[in-house]
């Protein structure tokens, strides 16, 4: 205002403006209008197919690279990559080799677009949480959707503008997490990082047990929630 307020804003910028707040009024996020989101410091396109990349996800993405560095990874997979801020991320900051997995083709198509527009070496693989990949595993990675389908009206507004797929999951939240559990074991994964719900961290220490995971712990976010399970043979 002190550079500029004296001109005249065009009518063109006008209506723009008018528009996004109409937009805004209804609901709408303003990343989702603006077409992209940030993530550790990248921008990721994103489109009404995938859910937005939340900030609270970037605690995972530095406990990963710092936990994968620990254990000597030399591959990692993410499933349910979304527009793929994470599979991105974990690539461009480490030597590893990734891999990521993805059940909606909408959302892959965004996710390979991210991966070629900032210079990610990423295999992109289309279905449902591993299936689509050969074992033995080294690295598991996630971020799924974990909100109880019974609390799926308190974030109506949410589900109005990004895909229930990519936020709810059966079984109270748990149930993608524990059936990915059961299939990374299953493929000889050495270790997984899954992010979660708030409160879910008891119930999911108990699938990865039943899973058959002998070592496990559950961290917490700032605010002291339950937020990453770590489970590792």
């Amino acid at each position: 205002l002190a550079r500029r307020g004296t001109e005249v804003v065009p009518a063109a910028h006008l209506r723009r403006v008018r528009g996004w707040m109409r937009r805004r009024e209804q609901g709408e996020p303003f990343l989702q209008m603006l077409g992209w989101a940030p993530f550790c410091g990248r921008r990721f396109r994103i489109t009404p197919e995938v859910m937005i990349p939340r900030s609270h996800s970037e605690a995972a993405a530095r406990a990963a690279l710092a936990w994968g560095r620990e254990l000597g990874v030399r591959a990692c997979v993410d499933v349910g990559t979304g527009c793929g801020n994470l599979a991105v991320t974990l690539a461009m900051e480490s030597s590893w080799r990734l891999a990521a997995t993805e059940l909606s083709p909408a959302a892959l198509r965004v996710a390979r677009a991210n991966a070629r527009a900032l210079g990610a070496r990423v295999a992109f693989a289309q279905g449902s949480l591993l299936e689509p990949r050969r074992h033995p595993l080294d690295f598991v990675v996630a971020n799924l959707p974990y909100v109880d389908p019974s609390r799926a009206c308190g974030i109506a507004d949410a589900l109005a503008f990004e895909p229930p797929v990519a936020l709810v999951s059966p079984g109270s939240g748990t149930g993608l997490n524990a059936r990915l559990l059961e299939q990374a074991w299953g493929k000889g994964a050495r270790a997984c990082l899954l992010e979660h719900g708030p409160g879910q961290g008891a119930a999911l220490a108990e699938a990865a047990r039943k899973a058959g995971w002998p070592e496990l712990r559950v961290a917490q976010d700032s605010l002291g929630e339950d937020h990453l399970l770590y489970v590792w043979r």
